[in-house]
């Protein structure tokens, strides 16, 4: 006798039979289950790395776009000082002369 009908043999109220012969069938559905739950958390852990490393870079394009619009204040003060000291220096030229 086989070890599938000694099998069916003790359960014979089971709808199904045991097949020994898919055995490794089996334990490779496993083994691809456990893999693709491995892969899943894998691709869950590149999905936060990769989320985490965008909102670096937003945060980076935050300061870069501060940044350039501070320099450009400073650049319209400085320009604005430079003109008041034009002024300035014409005014003490019109006294000298005078």
């Amino acid at each position: 006798m086989s070890e599938t009908e000694m099998l069916n043999e003790q359960s014979p109220h089971s709808a199904e039979t045991v097949d020994t012969a898919s055995a490794p069938e089996q334990s490779k559905s496993v083994t691809e289950d456990t893999t693709n739950e491995t892969v899943n958390v894998k691709q869950e852990g590149a999905t936060l790395v990769d989320a985490v490393f965008e909102l670096g870079m937003a945060w980076a394009r935050y300061g870069l776009v501060v940044g350039k619009l501070a320099l450009k204040t400073g650049a319209q003060t400085l320009d604005t000082t430079a003109d008041v000291l034009g002024q300035l220096a014409s005014t003490f030229e019109k006294k000298d002369a005078a």
